[in-house]
């Protein structure tokens, strides 16, 4: 890109003191079609994640024995993947599966037991019964601050 750039430049820097009408035109078309060029090839550079950007993630961890199952959803940056997991009869649970790397999930289990982490390559343990998340020192920075959140929220809703 630079090297076009320079190019273009050093060109126009020849041109310059020896402008005539036919340099002119071939000039000015030489730049339109190089910014057309440039303004091509920006597009092809917008982020997509392929499949080496996906990994493999396993969140495992404990709820109620009476929740039937949890379900983990995407929140950003794509809505809508869902995935349920049976709860046992001690209460635990296993979530296996494949996302792009940096995705915000959020786990449920119907009972008001949620919380959002990211998914990263550290495996995650839930206790839904206590609210912790123990993963990567990301997902546990996230744990602290969603507490926190909360907490605001309460004083915020004894004042009001």
């Amino acid at each position: 890109m630079r090297h076009i750039l320079a190019i273009l430049s050093v060109y126009i820097t020849k041109r310059y003191y020896n402008l005539d009408k036919p340099n002119m035109k071939k000039t000015i078309t030489i730049i339109l079609l190089a910014v057309v060029a440039m303004t091509g090839w920006a597009q092809t550079k917008v982020f997509t994640p392929e499949k080496s950007d996906s990994i493999d993630f396993v969140i495992t961890g404990r709820t109620a024995p009476t929740a039937e199952s949890v379900m983990l959803f995407t929140v950003a940056p794509i809505r809508g993947n869902q995935t349920k997991a049976e709860v046992g009869q001690d209460g635990s649970f296993r979530i296996t599966g494949r996302l792009p790397y940096g995705t915000f999930v959020q786990l449920g289990d119907g009972l008001g037991n949620d919380q959002r982490f990211i998914i990263d390559e550290t495996p995650i343990h839930f206790d839904m019964l206590k609210g912790v998340i123990t993963g990567s020192p990301l997902n546990n920075k996230m744990n602290l601050y969603q507490h926190r959140e909360w907490e605001l929220e309460k004083q915020l809703d004894a004042i009001s």
